[in-house]
Parts: C-alpha cells; structure tokens; sequence
C-alpha cells in the first residue's frame, strides 16, 4: 500500500471491503517507503494501513497480510530477516490489542518481499511464518519452505 494518503487509503478500504463482499480472499500488502523505514516510522506507517483495512473487515478467516516494504520492490534490495520477523510480530500485537487475540492468532501474516535462494531459508525459519490451525497453536507453514526448495533448484540450474 506504501503511503497513499487519505484519500488512497479510503480506497484501499472499500476495495478489501468490496472484495471480500464478493467472496474473494485479500492479500492486502503493506509497508513503508525508504525515507519513513529511515526516519524510524515503519511501526507508525504499518498500523496506519492496517487499521484502515481493519475498519472494512468483518471476517478475517480470508484476509492475509503481507509485510511487504515499498523500498524493496523491484530495486534487488530486501529486509532483513531480522526486520521482517520485527514487523510481523509488531503487526500481530496491533491485531491483538485492536482487532482480537483470536484474530491475531488466526491471521497469516506473510513477508511480501524479495526472497532468493540466499535468503530464503533464513526468513522460512523465523517464527513469523506461522499459520494458526485449528487448535490454536501456531505451527510453521509448509509454504516458505516449497517455495526455498523451489528457488534453489532454480538457481541451481
């Protein structure tokens, strides 16, 4: 979403709202731009798009957020594990204390950005790639791990 300003971010809204509506799942992504991860802002930026996709969203069993940093896209560059694995768990608090601890257990909260086959394995195992099952226990996701075995036969290539 980066930081489309009001007007954008109403928006963004109706169309999560509208798409969810429709019976359609949303991956709404969401992340800041170089200058606000610079000023120390990310936190701010990140809850501020996802509280405007939280005031459009009833049920959030077809809603997936994806922490996907606008100064990575198409530049080669990507957040560290150790930054990705920050907004996450920052981002399931927020849920937490402003949507519901079920929410915020339930929700996938998925890294949006550049993955390769040097980076992949190290982000897969951080503990923000969980998925809740029905038990209530978090349990890492098959997901990150195909995808790593599937860029390194790629690269291997």
């Amino acid at each position: 979403m980066g930081s489309p300003g009001a007007l954008g971010e109403k928006l963004i809204g109706q169309k999560v709202a509208h798409a969810l509506a429709e019976g359609l799942g949303v991956i709404a992504c969401i992340g800041e731009k170089l200058d606000e991860r610079e000023a120390g802002i990310t936190e701010k930026v990140v809850f501020e798009q996802t509280k405007v996709i939280a005031d459009n969203v009833k049920d959030w069993n077809k809603v997936v957020l994806a922490y996907e940093p606008v100064w990575a896209i198409g530049t080669g560059k990507t957040a560290t594990p150790q930054q990705a694995q920050e907004v996450h768990e920052k981002l399931r608090g927020w849920l937490k204390s402003n949507v519901s601890d079920a929410v915020a257990q339930s929700t996938r909260i998925i890294y949006g950005g550049s993955v390769t086959g040097a980076n992949c394995k190290e982000l897969a195992s951080l503990n923000s790639w969980t998925s809740s099952m029905p038990n209530n226990k978090l349990h890492p996701s098959p997901l990150p791990f195909l995808l790593c075995q599937g860029l390194q036969s790629l690269e291997a290539q």
